[in-house]
């Protein structure tokens, strides 16, 4: 009996070294995931007044936008993609709800944001401004070649091209920088 319970410790012992070792190297996976958007190139600029929106957006208010995408946040907090990094890199997320970012981002609009540490990623908050630029000059190419601004609300709403990445990525732009470059990118 003594040799079976010495036998089965081991065992147990190896399947929690073997999930150790998975859960480390899917975290190792999602630190290179979040790095990627700092390889491109930083000299090439955009223009952000060419930025087509869906055309009901140019009538919506500067407080409209703000309302929209705190409730975006909100919705961002509810899915704990801090501790649910699989779901962090899936395509969760429609071109209508990016829209309301792309639009506060355009106006020059601060996203003012509460307890924003407990809600994104550690990489985030340490990154620079740089990185965070040539980031959000990544998701602004990907939404002028992508998105069909000129498509109905329904048909944008089931576009779903985005990840939990770029969005934490724009929000926190929006909160941390506001636009600090006001013409380019």
């Amino acid at each position: 009996m003594n040799n079976l319970s010495f036998v089965l410790i081991i065992f147990l012992i190896l399947i929690m070294i073997f999930l150790l070792t998975l859960f480390l190297l899917k975290i190792k996976n999602i630190k290179k995931g979040l790095g990627s958007y700092h390889k491109e190139d930083t000299k090439k600029y955009i223009n952000i007044r060419l930025i087509n929106l869906p055309p009901s957006f140019e009538s919506l208010s500067n407080n409209t936008l703000r309302e929209e995408s705190k409730e975006l946040f909100e919705i961002f907090k509810l899915l704990d993609y801090k501790n649910k990094y699989e779901e962090y890199e899936k395509k969760s997320w429609h071109s209508w709800q990016i829209s309301f970012l792309i639009a506060m981002y355009k106006r020059d609009i601060e996203l003012f944001l509460p307890n924003c540490n407990d809600v994104f990623h550690e990489e985030i908050l340490n990154d620079s401004l740089e990185n965070l630029q040539i980031s959000l000059k990544q998701i602004i190419e990907k939404y002028k070649k992508e998105v069909q601004k000129d498509k109905s609300k329904d048909f944008l709403c089931k576009h779903l091209i985005w990840e939990g990445k770029e969005v934490e990525r724009l929000m926190y732009y929006l909160y941390k920088y506001k636009n600090t470059s006001k013409d380019k990118l």
